[in-house]
């Protein structure tokens, strides 16, 4: 019996998929890479994935993970592959109040989440922009941020015990330190199936400042004054500014948890944060739909946001923490190893956020090559999440 006979004898016909539309289109993530697979599978809950993890391993099956598939670097593309998507898996298992932590499975979309929580009047304040159908999961495999980054941090932060099955098929209950391991891994290493996560009380009122700005001292200037106060200081450059229908100029939106703020109507405070919301549909029907998100000292975003102006690129981002996404159009791809030359000269990071994926593998110092396959070689010795294309 071979191994797709096998799975569906585990979860089902149904949760099995060999249709052409849905190959299509599941050969895509976010990104701009195709890729292919040969089917689809839907497990319902984590024995079903330590069975079929376990089939991969014999058969020697590659496997490529999936939540809400609204990765940006092909993490989620499959390289004639299985997809294993966790989108069945969705249950909000347990809420305490008094000890503020939830426990999820993990295809819970982040909103659903948020939406249950706020009728007890607590928050999971990681808040990236496709907050409206990202999974939990998928949130963890890249340790996103967002815009509250620069109070709240990110998704690691928040993390207090992990379950996972890994390369191997076997179910590992993950605290500690080896927490930062998987959360961040990008599925390399093992399927999170159930996260423990730590909760804050709900946010009660938020006030805003938006200040245009004429030059790049303004902007330093008015992060220092903010930085210790708001909940999220974001950025947005002048041709991003045009694009959303707003007067063309530099903006720094601040956003307060009190009354910092200069607006304080929730109607104009919820107008604003819809366009902030929409910046990414924007620039896509623009035709830059290409987005990288680099990661640099606060103190050196001068240097970085003249160059990308310079570079004649649109640009916005959470500036509080030195985060910025630059947008390119798909012909303007190549660009991209320029951008990501300069960060790393001024120290720092070539994802912030979306993770590395496939689009950013060669800038990987030999350091980090070497982490990686340390952990590869002892969760996923067989390489059923894949293989490391630097090997």
């Amino acid at each position: 019996m071979g191994f797709l006979e096998e799975v569906k004898k585990i979860v089902e016909n149904e949760n099995v998929s060999e249709s052409d539309l849905d190959k299509v289109v599941y050969a895509f993530d976010s990104s701009y890479l195709e890729g292919k697979t040969n089917f689809i599978i839907w497990p319902r809950n984590v024995d079903e994935i330590k069975k079929i993890i376990k089939i991969a391993n014999r058969e020697r099956v590659k496997i490529t993970l999936r939540g809400g598939g609204t990765g940006l670097v092909g993490g989620a593309v499959p390289e004639n592959s299985v997809v294993l998507d966790l989108s069945k898996m969705n249950k909000i298992l347990e809420i305490n109040t008094d000890e503020n932590y939830v426990i999820v499975e993990a295809g819970v979309i982040l909103d659903d989440l948020n939406n249950e929580l706020e009728n007890k009047g607590l928050l999971f304040p990681i808040r990236p922009g496709s907050h409206a159908v990202c999974t939990i999961g998928g949130i963890i495999a890249t340790n996103a941020a967002g815009i509250n980054a620069i109070k709240y941090g990110k998704v690691e932060n928040w993390l207090i015990e992990l379950e996972v099955v890994t390369g191997n098929g076997d179910l590992k209950i993950v605290k500690g330190d080896e927490i930062k391991v998987f959360c961040g891994s990008e599925g390399l290493y093992g399927v999170i199936t159930k996260a423990k996560l730590r909760l804050t009380k709900s946010i009660k009122k938020t006030t805003i400042s938006k200040l245009a700005l004429n030059n790049y001292e303004e902007l330093m200037k008015a992060i220092k004054e903010f930085k210790d106060k708001a909940v999220a200081l974001e950025f947005i450059d002048e041709m991003t500014s045009s694009f959303l229908g707003m007067q063309p100029a530099m903006y720094l939106i601040a956003e307060f948890e009190d009354d910092s703020g200069d607006i304080k109507e929730k109607e104009e405070i919820e107008k604003i944060m819809r366009i902030r919301d929409g910046i990414y549909a924007a620039l896509v029907s623009n035709n830059y739909s290409i987005i990288t998100d680099p990661q640099v000292h606060v103190d050196k975003l001068p240097i970085l946001l003249k160059e990308i102006k310079k570079m004649g690129k649109p640009h916005f981002g959470h500036v509080g923490i030195g985060l910025i996404h630059v947008h390119f159009k798909p012909e303007e791809v190549g660009e991209t190893d320029r951008l990501y030359e300069l960060v790393l000269k001024l120290g720092g990071k070539i994802s912030g956020e979306h993770g590395i994926g496939k689009l950013k593998q060669k800038f990987l110092s030999e350091n980090e090559k070497e982490r990686i396959m340390s952990f590869k070689k002892r969760y996923d010795p067989n390489n059923v999440f894949g293989e490391l294309e630097w090997v």
